[in-house]
């Protein structure tokens, strides 16, 4: 099978397996299990995503990757349904990359084959076969091994196929370590550990019950439960290109349409969320009003993925290597 990378650091393109990342030293142990520390607004463009690879599977599909030398494990990056690849580099998830790379554990984000994840627990599954297809295509690289571990991170649809993922892999003898579920509960349950994230205005109810059946089987398990949190007037600074001046700009617009007080409280009715957000992007000044639009509904804890806990939820997968 012949891949084809397609952007390496910047948007070369080509047919030849090559990449230009500078691999950095492995990092004492030690200092990677201490108490978690929150990113820094933004997320530094110095740091290692942008010495991601890009690259177009055989069938054309998209994935993107990034590893350090010797990582201790792979971790399969799984998007929303009706999504690809592609979607999985908010700045969001670019944090809760800096902290995965922080623990020397690589990231791949793969694309499905359209539509649904298909959540069939068998090695016919055609989703995982482009798992494995991404996960023999790195082994060839060395950039990881046969027994290199594996884990699984997915949110809405792909929270359901993460699960799915485990188990099949686990069946095909994979050192498969765990799974992180974000805003949408699966139905399998492998022997392995878990982690769950749930949004108080996503109908956590879901992730919640799969959290529990998921407990039941005796491995180590984790329910994160966030809760609406008021708007910090600087939060948009956390998108990189958005300055403080224009943070309380847009703080002061939402105060100005009546969506929070000036304390930063949520004044927008619970049913009336998704078109308060729809309304911000639209009225709301300068070029980010996307990214600020998202920021926001993080913060109300709507359906996206945060990265608000990202360090307590990569070291949880981390752990996992020392059981």
């Amino acid at each position: 099978m012949r891949w084809c990378v397609a952007v390496v650091v910047i948007g070369t393109s080509g047919c030849a397996i090559e990449s230009d990342q500078e691999i950095p030293d492995e990092q004492d142990v030690s200092s990677l299990l201490q108490a978690c520390e929150p990113q820094p607004w933004p997320i530094d463009e110095e740091g290692h995503q942008l010495n991601r690879v890009t690259e177009f599977g055989p069938d054309g599909s998209i994935v993107r990757w990034w590893a350090p030398r010797d990582p201790v494990g792979i971790v399969f990056m799984l998007h929303a349904n009706n999504n690809d690849a592609t979607s999985m580099f908010s700045v969001e998830h670019e944090e809760f990359y800096n902290e995965l790379a922080e623990r020397n554990l690589a990231y791949a984000a793969v694309s499905n084959t359209g539509g649904a994840w298909s959540l069939k627990v068998s090695a016919d599954n055609e989703d995982f076969a482009r798992v494995v297809d991404v996960r023999d295509h790195l082994i060839e690289l060395n950039v990881i091994d046969q027994g290199t571990p594996v884990y699984a991170v997915g949110f809405s649809g792909g929270s359901m196929f993460a699960p799915v993922l485990a188990s099949i892999g686990l069946a095909e003898g994979w050192d498969v370590r765990g799974y992180s579920s974000h805003n949408t509960g699966g139905k399998a349950t492998p022997e392995v550990a878990a982690i769950f994230t749930a949004h108080a205005n996503d109908n956590p109810e879901g992730i919640e019950a799969q959290y529990e059946d998921q407990a039941a089987v005796g491995m180590p398990t984790e329910l994160v439960s966030l809760a609406e949190d008021p708007l910090d007037p600087l939060r948009f600074t956390k998108v990189a290109g958005i300055s403080e001046t224009e943070s309380l700009e847009y703080f002061d617009t939402l105060v100005s349409f009546g969506m929070i007080d000036e304390g930063g409280v949520r004044l927008v009715e619970d049913e009336l969320m998704g078109e308060a957000l729809d309304y911000f992007e639209s009225r709301a000044p300068g070029d980010s009003n996307q990214r600020a639009r998202n920021q926001l509904a993080v913060v109300w804890r709507k359906h996206i993925f945060s990265a608000d806990k990202s360090c307590a939820e990569a070291q949880f997968l981390r752990d996992q290597l020392l059981e």
